[in-house]
């Protein structure tokens, strides 16, 4: 759904720092599919489902599928496969690269209708030696496809005047940021594979009802350059006020010819016009070193009044939604209404912001905090204090274990409510370990390192890039290469409204046909 700028927040009621200690907290559930999970789960309450309100679970893989499961009992309701000719291998495409590998299948997280009881994922196909995406659109309840599901394979040709001509290649793109859902259009955004010779920001605007592309955004490439793309980090499109935000990674830029590398831009809907853009000074820089800006995504804050935003780099800015500035390559970045460097830029491509952030109110009107993931040499889980229009760096974690240093997972914050007093931030690191911290202090108050709480994880050691856990009243689920996990307090308390229940198992049936 589209953002309503409560970046990355997950209400629990239970979970804190007393109810995680002392061995509390551990492996409850956990599911086999039949690839790995890049997407984050979703959750569907109170739905109709034989006669009762169930709750689900809906999971996507790397192997084309979706699952459907009931979270208190850990049923399989319902689960699809989408494979023609095969899954598509890395070895399909051009440049031959195992970035994402073995499989690529359904790399975004798929989106959730719940006006329609529609959940819509886009897979990525190998059909008579032709690779394509193609829309699913299926029903919540059952996993049946709805009338005209799938889509027609994607495609768009657009013409830009003097600019020349551009036509969608799917081989050459990778879908990764969330599908995102407004006024009925669902929203998918694309970026490069391995860097290809020859790739675009496209986004495709695609009808709820028909699965026909409404709009499309795309920019020219410019002589010598390749891209940009918008992958952030498998982060969704931001909308709110009827208008979209994206940040694009590195690229040709000349925005007199409606060229946009390493900026955010501000998109009209549903046209997809550029209205307003932010670039930051270096952009050269960043450009000549794979240091993508657009490896995160921009997280509105302060009833949307501004966004914060930080690429490879590892410089955050703080960003003004209804003016972005512009470009200024004279001026420290002036156009920013506030910047943190990082404490060692980094021109190598191995530092900086790859995973997105997190936001935590913490009780205090017009402030709060942000938490992002790092790498080396800053890595690990830094904590930005933000006052009125001002960012300022506070703190940094990155001791006892867990491996930070590579692209780690997406940091999310759990607490009793968005303006409570205390919480917990979440994430994934780059072997599969989920973590637990104090809002507050960094205090590391659990991982699932912690054999002692029967916390073992991901069975494959196969390292899932930017995953996003996902709490839900007092059980937190984690994608891995092979199975989805839910941890959960072992002893629930007292006023939990979800009664925990151990499932480790039968693996998940082997999803329909297509």
């Amino acid at each position: 759904m589209a953002s309503k700028g409560k970046a990355r927040f997950a209400s629990s009621s239970d979970l804190n720092a007393a109810s995680i200690a002392n061995y509390n907290f551990g492996k409850r559930k956990s599911w086999k599919v039949d690839g790995a999970v890049y997407a984050q789960p979703l959750y569907a309450p109170g739905l109709p489902i034989n006669g009762g309100s169930v709750d689900l679970l809906i999971v996507a893989t790397q192997g084309s599928s979706v699952y459907a499961f009931n979270q208190a009992t850990g049923a399989t309701v319902w689960s699809r496969n989408f494979l023609v000719d095969g899954p598509v291998s890395s070895k399909d495409m051009y440049p031959k690269c195992n970035d994402i590998a073995p499989y690529i299948g359904i790399l975004s997280t798929p989106v959730i209708d719940p006006d329609t009881n529609t959940v819509y994922a886009l897979p990525f196909l190998k059909e008579k030696g032709k690779l394509t995406y193609r829309m699913r659109a299926l029903d919540l309840l059952t996993g049946k496809d709805k009338p005209n599901s799938p889509s027609q394979p994607l495609a768009a040709t657009v013409n830009l005047g003097k600019l020349g001509t551009v036509t969608f290649n799917a081989s050459q793109h990778w879908q990764r940021p969330g599908l995102t859902l407004f006024n009925s259009t669902v929203y998918a955004a694309f970026a490069s594979h391995c860097d290809a010779s020859e790739f675009h920001p496209w986004i495709f605007g695609i009808d709820g009802t028909t699965l026909q592309t409404t709009k499309t955004f795309v920019t020219p490439l410019e002589e010598n350059e390749i891209g940009p793309g918008i992958w952030q980090s498998g982060a969704g499109l931001v909308i709110f006020d009827d208008t979209m935000f994206v940040a694009t990674g590195n690229g040709g830029f000349d925005p007199a010819n409606d060229q946009y590398g390493d900026s955010v831009l501000h998109l009209s809907l549903p046209d997809l016009a550029v209205k307003d853009w932010w670039t930051p000074s270096d952009q050269a820089i960043l450009d000549d070193n794979d240091l993508d800006f657009g490896s995160s995504a921009p997280i509105p804050v302060l009833d949307d009044q501004f966004f914060f935003v930080g690429g490879k780099e590892g410089t955050l800015y703080l960003l003004n939604t209804t003016n972005l500035g512009g470009y200024n390559p004279n001026n420290s970045d002036a156009n920013a209404v506030s910047v943190v460097e990082a404490n060692k830029k980094e021109i190598s491509g191995t530092n900086g912001i790859y995973s997105g952030g997190a936001y935590w109110e913490g009780g205090s009107e017009g402030s709060g905090s942000i938490f992002t993931l790092g790498r080396f040499p800053q890595a690990g889980l830094r904590q930005y204090s933000l006052a009125g229009s001002k960012l300022t760096y506070v703190n940094t974690f990155n001791k006892q274990g867990g491996n930070f240093t590579s692209r780690a997972g997406v940091p999310i914050v759990s607490a009793p409510s968005q303006d409570a007093s205390d919480a917990l931030v979440w994430a994934i690191d780059a072997s599969s370990t989920l973590f637990a911290w104090d809002a507050t202090s960094l205090t590391q108050l659990w991982s699932s390192l912690d054999t002692k709480g029967d916390a073992a994880g991901c069975s494959n050691a196969s390292f899932v890039k930017f995953a996003t856990p996902t709490v839900l009243n007092d059980m937190v689920y984690m994608g891995c290469s092979d199975q989805l996990i839910g941890y959960g307090l072992k002893t629930p308390a007292a006023t939990s409204t979800e009664q925990v229940s151990v499932f480790s198992g039968p693996a998940a049936p082997a999803p329909s046909g297509r």
